[in-house]
């Protein structure tokens, strides 16, 4: 097996760090490091990380001021001295069996990325309540014309988004100097990715969900990123940059493939905008994806929330979030008790 870092930016996690250490050190690998990056905590979890380098000697521990997961996880890469890496949030864990099973298997090592699959566990007042496993289901090494042809379903199945359901060649990552963007807040992960695939031959894929992502119950964070957003067009200038070079490097993926995922992005953020902004604020959404979608060439009615868009009706899309909101807090409620019964 090749030396193994595990590289898990910690920022407030106190709670849930322990969880995820426990769980990157149950995967007992035979020759691994542990880089734990507090990005400047303050409730503690700081003080944590050092004593879990005072017990395990496979742990290291890197204190810097708050500038972010991008950072934090850039540290880790520079600071590591494994072969292969694994990026893993400080509130997630992982299926240690598993994952043991991919770093020992052969096929690691003649991969350029490793991608699993994950299951998304949703919380409410600390229990879970629901599970989504999400996984590209095709088993064994794919060489560039394969996951070439397959590019749209491996960012449908959530394959291609995250950076901690891969494993990373710390080679490719230092000689082509890649390394996150530290000026988005959102898609950094797939925009990061992206420009990795640019130089992999081979990806093995595993259909198997490894990593548990903590979905936060506090949607305040995620609020505030999107408040952000001026533009979504401007937003997503990197990931439009990253997928034409992508294009133009592997003849397999098709433009076909990179519209469709830049179309799915750009509505997951309308939506999502639509539900942090005023009338005001929907309409100019509206007029921005009428104008973006044009200059693309891109449909506009393919779907009734974008026939909503173009046709700027705002108050039916302010409406139509409303009562998805109310649903999904009641849906929430009742899956919660049930789960506790």
């Amino acid at each position: 097996m090749k030396k193994i870092s595990f590289i898990v930016p910690v920022y407030n996690c106190k709670a849930y760090l322990t969880d995820c250490v426990e769980s990157i050190r149950a995967v007992d690998a035979e020759n691994y490091e542990l880089l734990l990056i507090d990005d400047g905590s303050t409730d503690g979890s700081g003080v944590l990380c050092d004593a879990f380098a005072e017990q395990y000697t496979q742990i290291h521990v890197i204190h810097q001021p708050n500038s972010g997961a991008s950072a934090a996880r850039n540290r880790g890469i520079l600071e590591s001295s494994g072969e292969r890496l694994l990026f893993i949030d400080a509130d997630d864990s992982l299926d240690a069996g598993a994952l043991r099973k991919v770093l020992n298997d052969p096929r690691c090592v003649e991969a350029d990325l490793v991608i699993f699959g994950l299951t998304f566990d949703y919380y409410h007042r600390g229990k879970c309540y629901r599970q989504d496993s999400l996984f590209y289901e095709q088993d064994g090494l794919l060489p560039t014309e394969e996951w070439g042809s397959d590019f749209a379903e491996l960012f449908t199945k959530n394959a291609l988004s995250p950076v901690w359901n891969k494993v990373f060649r710390r080679d490719i990552l230092i000689k082509h100097q890649l390394e996150l963007n530290q000026g988005m807040f959102l898609y950094e992960d797939l925009e990061f990715v992206l420009r990795y695939l640019h130089h992999c031959n081979t990806i093995w894929n595993v259909p198997q969900a490894i990593y548990h992502y903590r979905q936060s119950e506090d949607e305040g964070n995620a609020k505030r990123r999107l408040a952000r957003i001026s533009s979504i067009p401007e937003f997503l200038i990197p990931i439009e940059v990253a997928l034409t070079d992508l294009l133009c490097a592997n003849p397999a993926i098709s433009k076909r493939q990179t519209d469709a995922i830049l179309q799915q992005l750009y509505l997951t953020l309308a939506r999502e905008k639509i539900s942090t902004s005023d009338l005001t604020g929907i309409r100019e959404i509206c007029q921005d994806f009428f104008r973006w979608a044009q200059a693309h060439g891109l449909p506009l009615e393919e779907t009734n929330f974008q026939k909503r868009l173009s046709e700027q009706k705002a108050m039916s899309l302010l409406l139509a979030d409303k009562k998805t909101a109310l649903r999904h807090k009641v849906a929430v409620w009742v899956k919660s008790h049930l789960r506790n019964r």
